[in-house]
């Protein structure tokens, strides 16, 4: 009479095999979670630099520019993002620096984007 053997997994082989799938899964996870904090700061830079042209572009436009700085909070669609401006003037006559910087929090540290440009007299 032939003994057959059953072949099965032993308890050690199983613990083990469920260890390593768990460091794996937590390794995937906080990819995923770096991803997409990565993301979100890659999308508040990109609303800061196209604020930071719109508040440019109102200085630009403004007829009652009388100040040389300013700050503010912006609200509505870009709640949560702070302003300030610097008008300077230059060497060259009629010529003004405009420097716009945007500040906001992402729950993780406080960020700033900066946008400047030269604004000819009118």
């Amino acid at each position: 009479m032939t003994v057959r053997r059953q072949q099965a997994f032993t308890l050690l082989e199983v613990l083990l095999a469920l260890a390593i799938f768990a460091i794996a899964i937590v390794g995937i996870i906080e990819s995923v979670a770096y991803q997409a904090r990565t993301a979100k700061l890659a999308e508040d830079t990109t609303r800061a630099a196209m604020l930071g042209r719109d508040i440019l572009a109102e200085i630009r436009t403004s007829t009652t520019l009388d100040k040389t700085t300013g700050s503010g909070k912006l609200e509505g669609f870009s709640t949560g993002f702070e302003y300030s401006y610097e008008v300077t003037e230059t060497d060259v006559a009629g010529l003004s620096h405009v420097r716009v910087t945007l500040s906001w929090s992402d729950g993780r540290a406080l960020r700033e984007h900066t946008v400047e440009s030269l604004m000819a007299e009118r």
